[in-house]
């Protein structure tokens, strides 16, 4: 397998290809398990519906992008949310997931997210 090494991605026309930094999911319910992931070390049970997710490598600055995901586990119509947690202080390599229900209480689930720096 060959290795390319850029600097940037440009389109045909000059605008930029952005990748995501970091990703990773991981199923919460029990014992916390990351099922993939890409620039993520550990991650740390933080509670029922929340996860510190730990990066390998540093982002730039504490400022990126976060885009989040949930799978819905079982069945009942029950709908879960994933968010950034606003009681947690995102830094270069750590940031918290949170789970929510449909009553918006914390609750373990399938979540994911990406990073984009």
């Amino acid at each position: 397998m060959s290795t390319i090494k850029v600097d940037n991605l440009q389109t045909t026309t000059g605008t930029g290809l952005y990748l995501a930094k970091s990703w990773c999911t991981v199923y919460q319910v029990g014992t916390q398990v990351i099922r993939d992931s890409e620039n993520v070390s550990s991650i740390t049970d933080a509670g029922s519906g929340y996860t510190d997710v730990t990066m390998s490598n540093a982002q730039p600055n504490a400022n990126y992008c976060i885009s989040t995901y949930t799978a819905v586990l079982g069945g009942g119509g029950n709908q879960h949310h994933t968010c950034v947690s606003r009681n947690f202080t995102t830094t270069t390599t750590k940031y918290r997931l949170t789970c929510m229900s449909n009553t918006l209480q914390a609750t373990d689930g399938l979540v994911g997210a990406s990073i984009f720096s």
